[in-house]
Formats: C-alpha cells, sequence, structure tokens
C-alpha cells in the first residue's frame, strides 16, 4: 500500500469522526438547553448553575463550528466532555433535592444514579475515537467519588453496607439519613469503566475493520486501474472477487478476429512511433465498439484483434452482437482516420465450443481463448483476401443470429488445417 492509500483511508475515518463529533456536540447542545431550565425552578440560588450550563453549550456549539478545521485541537473535545462530566458531578454534589426541605446532600447520588453520565459516554463514542471514550471513563470515575466525598464530608456518622444488621435490618439502613454507601460508589465506578473499557474496544474494532475495508477497496480499485490496462476490464473484474479464479471452462462463444490490411507496407513507411500512436487510435475505437455490444478483447496480435462475445462475460445473442460489432467496425474504418491515416480491416468471425480462463506459469498469466473456434475464426480473416471480401463469417455464425441478412452466401470454402471445407458468407 502507498504513502497516498493509507492517507486517504485515514482520512476517511478521520471525517467520520469529525461527523460524529459534530453530531454529538448538536445533540449536547440541546440537551443542555433543556437541562438549563431545572436548576432555575428548584431554586433561584442556583441561577449561576443555570449561567454555567447555557455558557458551556454555547461553547460546544461554537467548538462544532470548527471541528475537522485547522483550527481544531483534540485538547479541545477533551475538555468540552470533561466539563460535562464535571457539571454532571456538580450537581449531584450542590443541585439540592428539595427546595421545600432539608434534605442530606449524599442521597442524590442514590435518587438519581451514577447512570447520569451515560448520555456522555455515548456522545464520547460518536466520535469513534478511543481515547476520548477511555478519558470520559476515567474522569467520571474521579468526578463521581469527589463529587460523592464532598456530599459526605459534613456527616459525623456515615453508614454502609458493614452496618446492615448491626444493628440496623436492611430495610431501615437503606432509607436511614445517614446511609452513605461508599462501596456503592465503588461499585457503579467499577462498572463506568468496564463499560467505558468495552465501548471503547469496540470502537477500535470497528475502526480497525473499516481500515481494512477501506484497505481491501483501494486495493481493488488499483488491480482495477494497473492490471486493467493490460486485460480485459470483465476479467479484472472477475479476478477483483475473492471467489473467482477464472479457471479455464468450456462454453458456446462467438469468436472474432480482424486484422488491419496491408499493414506490413503501412508500417514499412511509418516511423514506429507513427505506426504505435495509428495502432492505438484503432484499437481504443475497435475495443468501445466492441464493449458496447459485450465484445471483450481478449488480446492484441500485432496489428490484429482477437475480441470473445459470451466468454468470459455473458453475452446472450453473442454471434448476432458479433455481427453488429463487425458491421459497426467497418463503418467505423470506412469514415474515420487514425492518427491522420486511413485504413482497411478483414474480420473473421465464427462461433462454436471454446475454453476460456487464466492460462499460463505460476510466474506469468494471462487470460486467453483457445480452440478450434478460434482458429477457424482466425482463418476465416485471412480467406478475405482470396475472396476480395472484408468480412466473412461461418454458417454457425449466420444461424446463430437469425440468418446471414446482408451478407452474401460465399458457399463452402477450404480452411487450412480443415480435412473439410466449411460455408461461409462474406461481403
Amino acid at each position: 500500500m502507498t504513502v497516498s492509500d493509507e492517507t486517504s483511508g485515514a482520512e476517511g475515518l478521520r471525517r467520520a469522526a469529525d461527523d460524529g463529533l459534530r453530531m454529538a456536540l448538536a445533540g449536547r447542545g440541546f440537551a443542555l438547553a433543556l437541562a438549563s431550565i431545572l436548576p432555575a425552578i428548584l431554586s433561584t440560588q442556583a441561577l449561576l448553575v443555570t449561567a454555567v450550563i447555557l455558557i458551556s453549550a454555547g461553547l460546544g456549539l461554537a467548538y462544532r463550528r470548527i471541528v475537522g478545521t485547522s483550527s481544531d485541537r483534540p485538547f479541545y473535545r477533551y475538555a468540552i466532555f470533561t466539563a460535562d462530566i464535571l457539571m454532571v458531578g456538580i450537581a449531584f454534589a450542590i443541585l439540592p433535592l428539595s427546595v421545600v426541605e432539608d434534605v442530606p446532600q449524599h442521597l442524590a447520588f442514590d435518587a438519581y444514579g451514577i447512570y447520569y453520565f451515560l448520555p456522555i459516554v455515548g456522545a464520547a463514542a460518536l466520535s469513534l475515537s478511543p481515547a476520548l471514550i477511555l478519558w470520559c471513563g476515567a474522569a467520571i470515575v474521579a468526578t463521581w467519588l469527589s463529587a460523592f466525598a464532598w456530599a459526605i464530608r459534613p456527616m459525623s456518622v456515615r453508614l454502609d453496607w458493614a452496618n446492615l444488621y448491626e444493628p440496623y435490618a436492611y430495610e431501615v439502613l437503606i432509607r436511614h439519613p445517614d446511609f452513605a454507601s461508599l462501596s456503592t460508589r465503588l461499585v457503579e465506578s467499577l462498572a463506568i469503566m468496564t463499560l467505558t473499557a468495552l465501548i471503547a474496544f469496540t470502537v477500535y474494532r470497528a475502526r480497525r475493520v473499516v481500515a481494512l475495508w477501506i484497505r481491501a477497496e483501494e486495493a481493488r480499485g488499483r488491480i482495477t486501474d494497473l492490471f486493467g490496462r493490460f486485460a480485459p476490464p470483465e476479467v479484472v473484474a472477475r479476478l477483483a472477487e475473492s471467489d473467482s479464479t477464472l479457471a479455464p471452462t468450456k462454453r458456446q462463444a462467438t469468436v472474432m478476429f480482424t486484422d488491419i490490411a496491408g499493414f506490413t507496407a503501412l508500417s514499412e513507411s511509418r516511423s514506429p512511433d507513427v505506426v504505435l500512436a495509428l495502432l492505438n487510435a484503432y484499437f481504443e475505437r475497435a475495443g468501445a465498439i466492441a464493449a458496447r455490444r459485450g465484445g471483450v478483447i481478449v488480446n492484441y496480435q500485432g496489428d490484429g484483434i482477437l475480441i470473445a462475445f459470451n466468454a468470459p462475460a455473458d453475452v446472450p445473442d453473442h454471434a448476432a452482437a458479433a455481427l453488429e460489432t463487425a458491421d459497426a467496425l467497418l463503418d467505423a474504418v470506412a469514415r474515420e482516420t487514425f492518427h491522420g491515416e486511413q485504413i482497411s480491416i478483414r474480420i473473421g468471425i465464427h462461433t462454436g465450443e471454446i475454453a476460456a480462463g487464466i492460462a499460463g506459469s505460476r510466474e506469468r498469466q494471462t487470460y486467453t481463448v483457445y480452440g478450434d473456434t478460434v482458429n477457424l475464426a482466425s482463418r476465416l480473416e485471412a480467406l478475405n483476401k482470396e475472396h476480395g471480401t472484408r468480412l466473412m463469417v461461418s454458417a454457425a455464425t449466420a444461424e446463430g443470429a437469425g440468418g446471414p441478412g446482408g451478407l452474401s452466401d460465399l458457399g463452402d470454402v477450404t480452411v487450412r488445417g480443415h480435412a473439410t471445407a466449411i460455408r461461409a458468407f462474406g461481403k
């Protein structure tokens, strides 16, 4: 993997984390706005708490505007979440439970509970930052225990679970105004630390899975971009599938061979760079025409092109598609020039059984099609010279396409390498 690939993947995760943080800060602002109403209702002395909550909400929304920008700093998000935790802790330590009677402040810890911190943990999880989640867990525990210590400091007598039945029964103990269980706070703190550790680990694992997926997609893209320059796109797509090996298989297909007429003489009278530019222009045009009808350029042979229909990509009417491609190719060559040169081509087409798949050694492999069908298509292309035609197709192809259409019946033609003549059509 290149540095740019890693940067791209990291950037995608960073944007997702920033989006999650912005979402958390928006929800936080709304929740704090609602929470600011409660202190003012309970006590006029608590208006200061309301002001602090509103200021904190405003700071959070202001920070939301710079998340992910050059002005953003990791310290800011830690400060925001720490401030929220401190506000909740202070509320437990000083916010009165009742405005009509004196209720011991430490009872707030049993009346409400540590779960009031859980929305903060959930908001931290939206940032996709395991470190921030763990920090929140540690800050919650420190704040929770500190607030509890502050609330119980005026107490001269402190009852705990150790006083159960000595002499207090369970119902009496838990309702006693001096029941301030430090052991309960410790158990709650342990639960929070365990929960935040699990959430942080889950976020970490999720980030790893996403990072691996991004790397796999980037690798797939590189294969398609690089290898796709040297093999048919359909083959590259199949190779990119984890369960595809493109092992050699037999199938019915139509094979087309094209060749530039008089190419030897043309190449002798032109410089190599001009010839190469001509070929590239022609190959690109031919590939585009074939691709529109499902044809796959299997390989280039000098100035010739081997095109397969129905291998490896499925083309139901492959014979008809091949004939349409041939007509389009002949028309394009007649009307266009390639790197300023006018050319003429010959085409041979045959339909039958082929073997198609990956072939070669372990060090070097290629996708190809082979069999008598391929050989016969090549022979038909060469026979155009003898018959003065530009296109010659076998009877099998004509039949597969639903008839010869505008092609002339050439009768039986002798094909080199074949013991018997075959019927052909051409123009």
